[in-house]
C-alpha cells in the first residue's frame, strides 16, 4: 500500500528530531550467518534477507514481475521484495496479464532511508495510519496515473483489527474493494511495520475476501511470514 504525504511528513519530523551526532555507518549492515535466506535486498546502509516460503517464490527480480509491480508503486517507496504463488513466477512472462491473490510486498519509504528508528516511533507511525491516514490515502491512490489510465478504483478501506506479533512488528488488518472494467473483488491486506537492524520495513499481504475464514487466513499466513523474515534476519 502506498505511502502520502502524511506518513513522510511524520518521517521527516522524526528524521529532523533526531541527534545528528548519532552517525549512520556508510556500508550496508552485514547479515552474519542468517538461516534460510531465498534473496536479498539492499536498501541504503541495510541488507535485508528474504526467506523460503513454501509454495511462494521472491520473484521481483524477474524483470516482467518488476515492470508489472513497479507500474503501482509509490515513487516515495522502494520495492524491495515481492512474493508469489511458485507457478506464477515459473510463467512470469504472462505475469502482467493474469489475476491473482495470495501475495507480499516487502517495501521501504525513502524518507526513512538509513535512519535509526525505535519501536516508540514505529508505533507512532502505525497510530497515526489508523487516524485519518488511510482515507487520505485511497484518495490519492485513486487519482494517480496507474490507477486512473487502467481505470482501477480502490474503495476506501476498512480496518479490521491492530495488533503486536511481537516487539519489533505492528500489524493493521484492512478490508478493502478493487474495481477496474472487467472485475470487482474485496481484498483482505495485512500491513506489518518491522523492524530490522533499526530500520523500518513494511510488508503486506494480499488475499481474496470471501467470509470470516479470510481473516483468520491473512492473520496466519502475516505470522508465518514476519516471523521467518525475523529469523532470516537473526531475530529469534
Amino acid at each position: 500500500m502506498k505511502k502520502t504525504i502524511l506518513l513522510l511528513l511524520l518521517l521527516a519530523t522524526l528524521v529532523g528530531c533526531k541527534d545528528p551526532s548519532e552517525k549512520n555507518n556508510a556500508s550496508p549492515t552485514a547479515i552474519q550467518d542468517a538461516p534460510h535466506c531465498e534473496s536479498q535486498a539492499t536498501f541504503g546502509d541495510l541488507s535485508v534477507c528474504f526467506p523460503e516460503i513454501s509454495g511462494l517464490s521472491e520473484c521481483y527480480d524477474n524483470p516482467n514481475v518488476r515492470a508489472a509491480v513497479d507500474q503501482f508503486n509509490d515513487s516515495e517507496n522502494t520495492i524491495l521484495g515481492y512474493y508469489i504463488e511458485d507457478t506464477l513466477c515459473k510463467n512470469a512472462s504472462t505475469f502482467g496479464n493474469v489475476s491473482y491473490d495470495n501475495y507480499y510486498q516487502i517495501y521501504a519509504a525513502n524518507m526513512a532511508k538509513n535512519y535509526h528508528m525505535t519501536a516508540d516511533e514505529m508505533n507512532q507511525i502505525m497510530t497515526m495510519m489508523t487516524s485519518g491516514f488511510l482515507d487520505k490515502t485511497m484518495e490519492a491512490v485513486n487519482d494517480s496515473a496507474a490507477f486512473s489510465e487502467k481505470k482501477i478504483e480502490v474503495s476506501q478501506p476498512t480496518l479490521i483489527e491492530k495488533y503486536k506479533l511481537n516487539s519489533r512488528s505492528s500489524t493493521l488488518i484492512l478490508l478493502m474493494n478493487i474495481a477496474n472494467e472487467n472485475e470487482a473483488r474485496t481484498m483482505g491486506v495485512s500491513m506489518t511495520a518491522v523492524l530490522v537492524r533499526d530500520r523500518l520495513i513494511f510488508v503486506t499481504y494480499y488475499l481474496d475476501y470471501e467470509d470470516d475464514t479470510s481473516i483468520d487466513a491473512i492473520k496466519k499466513n502475516t505470522k508465518l511470514f514476519i516471523t521467518a523474515f525475523l529469523k532470516a534476519n537473526n531475530y529469534s
